[in-house]
């Protein structure tokens, strides 16, 4: 679940916080892995900037720690922070 701040991709400003997946680099870089039996999701802050044909992502990113039962939590210590272009 997540908050997204902004019109969508039509917004020249994005701002979504919350648990999400994350894809770059045709997920070379970072991605959900949905090839094996749990996806990657990262807790995460992500403000997108937009114009013209350019985009630009700024991430403060955690990843989520898959739990057997109950809610999971991401690992403290274990962050991303990128900007993308």
């Amino acid at each position: 679940a997540y908050t997204e701040f902004g019109r969508g991709n039509n917004s020249p400003l994005t701002l979504r916080v919350g648990r999400q997946e994350l894809a770059y680099g045709d997920e070379r870089i970072i991605g959900a892995a949905n090839w094996g039996n749990v996806a990657r999701t990262f807790d995460a802050a992500k403000l997108i900037l937009r114009a013209g044909r350019w985009q630009w992502d700024f991430v403060s990113a955690s990843v989520v720690v898959p739990q057997l039962r109950g809610i999971s939590h991401h690992r403290q210590g274990n962050n991303l922070h990128m900007a993308y272009g």
